[in-house]
């Protein structure tokens, strides 16, 4: 389970604020605290520059892929520990 979450995480963090690592949630530059979903997107989004949404989508889908392969990872352990004769 550690694994999932930390698959969610930026190496490089959003545009200018690398501090903010965790994909799926963080707070906007412009909305205080509240919380933006795929924020390195939805930013730009909102201010409508498509150019830069663009470019941070492929980033986003890989971290994304990357949780999909640690769940498929853990489902596959618990699949062998749960196997008659483990």
């Amino acid at each position: 389970l550690v694994a999932t979450e930390r698959a969610l995480l930026s190496p490089n963090g959003e545009p200018g604020r690398p501090w903010f690592r965790y994909v799926p949630f963080s707070p906007g530059a412009y909305s205080g605290y509240g919380a933006l979903e795929f924020g390195a997107v939805r930013e730009y989004l909102d201010q409508k520059k498509w150019n830069q949404a663009d470019q941070q989508i492929p980033g986003v889908a890989e971290v994304l892929m990357k949780e999909a392969k640690a769940i498929d990872d853990a489902a596959a352990e618990l699949e062998k520990a749960s196997a008659p004769g483990s």
